[in-house]
């Protein structure tokens, strides 16, 4: 990507600089899917003097789509009324003159409407500004010429940030981001890793992308309506929840993953809605559309309060066949009352404890002052927590996380791919797992490829790797005393869940010239949560020594002599 300046003192015009560079990369990459009319208008915009392109930038990022022309000020565009003009005139901007009369009052303030005379000679002076906007209008009161534009096009530039992103929320300030070093990221051959090839996908997309963003506002709402019940609000939601389950478009290519991993979140969405509003019938057939996790464990759930026994059980067995969400899973083991399944975490501990009396002090952590400790007892320890193996996991398959498949990257700004923690990523890269792990099976293999992305990949942005918390020599110290096998085992739990396995880890990494232990710490009243346990006892199955270690605070006292 070039690299612009984000001084506006140096470059006032740096936010033109990244609408530009978007609209590029969309019309060199989606120019296909793009209608011929909105060809002619990317064409006319990029033709329109500087300052009306800059104008245009800087409200396409303000909210609403109205303004009013006084209160327009931007330095560096030295001609505004000349720029409002010639946005005119191509269409991106349109005069309101007098043609909408709510504007006239809603875009004046209480104060303006008080010096215009409104208030006292519609006795308003106490009135709420609806009421206010209300009487004025409906009084026709006499108000001053008010020029007012507003924005047109706005639906061809959302199209072009969708495509650009991939989402609707990903927008123009990722560029700042990037420009000012915060982040920096790997390079994806975008070329294949191309998102879209149709626009009747694109359209569905964002369709569903929007449904979601109704489906979010249901649930805050019927979150509101849970604690402060009203009938009349409630019957008015059921409604508008029936509506929007209706539109859910059924996808005539079930191939496309973007799509589907929307409709998936969607279908979801809506169950729990329905679910929160007691319609179960509605509920269990939303969540019927989706293997996505919970639904099947909300389903069993909801058939267990019907008394549908035989059903819920039926969905529980579904779940230990097809589900690798570990909650799901526990939950159907325990309805099931069956013997644990391979991979299910167990609640024998299978590690070992230790109690740590500690002067504890203000400040510094409490794993802080168990490594402090461990130091005067000459042993090193680190606080890695969640970034030692997933760290390894992302450095041992960096060109795989990052490799160009159909739809996981969209644009320069890549942090990580759009499906990592989607059921199909594993699958859809499941060759280069394969071989990767067997190439990893080497000794020397593993050595030269942890130090090569280590020197290549420094700083860059991936979601396993925790530059600030890593040191290289911790990384290979490890590799060296893990046995291959354990290795392995670890990467294809994380594999199999990554977003729920990527934590839980020990909180430090402990190392002496024998080899290495994991010390989960506990403070005084802190317990282990389940999600621990499960890789505690994971790593100490392996053959690593696992250890939690409880601190005691140590209670000093003191005599009074009399």
């Amino acid at each position: 990507m070039l690299r612009f300046s984000t001084d506006p003192l140096a470059n006032p015009f740096y936010y033109l600089d990244y609408l530009d560079y978007l609209l590029d990369f969309v019309a060199c990459r989606y120019q296909k899917l793009l209608h011929p009319r909105e060809q002619e208008y990317l064409i006319n915009f990029q033709y329109l003097p500087k300052d009306a392109r800059a104008l245009y930038a800087r409200l396409l990022q303000r909210k609403g789509n109205y303004f009013r022309v006084d209160r327009l000020e931007y330095r560096e565009i030295e001609d505004l009324d000349r720029a409002i003009e010639d946005l005119i005139a191509q269409q991106f901007l349109s005069s309101i003159k007098g043609q909408r009369p709510d504007l006239d009052v809603r875009l004046r303030t209480k104060a303006e409407l008080a010096k215009l005379g409104a208030l006292e000679a519609l006795n308003l002076k106490k009135a709420s500004r609806g009421e206010i906007d209300e009487a004025v209008l409906l009084k026709n009161y006499p108000l001053p010429f008010l020029p007012i534009i507003q924005l047109e096009r706005v639906g061809l530039f959302e199209l072009c940030q969708y495509l650009f992103f991939g989402n609707r929320h990903q927008n123009i300030s990722e560029f700042i981001t990037a420009d000012l070093g915060i982040f920096r990221y790997e390079t994806v051959d975008l070329e294949s890793a191309q998102a879209f090839d149709d626009r009747s996908l694109v359209d569905a997309c964002r369709l569903v992308d929007h449904m979601r963003g109704w489906a979010a506002l249901l649930d805050k709402e019927s979150r509101k309506l849970n604690r402060d019940p009203d009938t009349e609000r409630t019957t008015a939601l059921a409604a508008g929840l029936r509506t929007l389950t209706a539109m859910v478009p059924v996808p005539e290519d079930t191939r496309n993953s973007l799509l589907l991993r929307g409709l998936d979140k969607l279908h979801l969405a809506l169950g729990q809605v329905h679910e929160r509003l007691g319609l179960i019938p509605e509920a269990l057939s939303c969540y019927q559309h989706t293997e996505r996790a919970p639904a099947r464990e909300r389903c069993a759930r909801l058939l267990l309060k019907q008394n549908q026994y035989p059903e819920a059980r039926v969905v529980c067995e579904q779940i230990l066949q097809h589900s690798v969400d570990p909650h799901e899973r526990a939950y159907a083991s325990r309805q099931l009352s069956g013997p644990k399944r391979t991979g299910e975490a167990s609640e024998t501990r299978r590690f070992t404890t230790e109690r740590l009396i500690l002067a504890l002090t203000e400040g510094p952590s409490v794993e802080q002052q168990v490594i402090n400790y461990l130091s005067s007892q000459n042993q090193l320890a680190q606080h890695t927590e969640n970034h030692l193996y997933p760290g390894l996991f992302g450095l041992f398959f960096w060109d795989i996380i990052f490799a160009p498949i159909a739809g996981a990257f969209h644009h320069p700004f890549t942090r990580q791919p759009a499906d990592l923690f989607e059921p199909d990523f594993v699958r859809c890269r499941s060759d280069l797992f394969r071989l990767r792990f067997d190439e990893l099976s080497s000794s020397r293999f593993r050595a030269a490829t942890l130090a090569q992305n280590w020197h290549a990949k420094k700083g860059l942005s991936n979601p396993f790797v925790a530059w600030h918390s890593l040191e290289l020599d911790t990384l290979e110290y490890v590799v060296d005393h893990t046995p291959w096998p354990a290795l392995k085992a670890i990467f294809e739990r994380l594999l199999s869940q990554l977003q729920t396995f990527r934590s839980g880890f020990p909180d430090l990494l402990c190392m002496t010239a024998e080899g290495y232990r994991l010390i989960e710490v506990k403070g005084p009243g802190d317990r282990l949560q389940s999600h621990q346990t499960a890789w505690l006892n994971f790593l100490a199955d392996l053959g690593i020594p696992t250890t939690v270690m409880h601190i005691e605070a140590l209670i000093e006292t003191s005599g009074k002599s009399g």
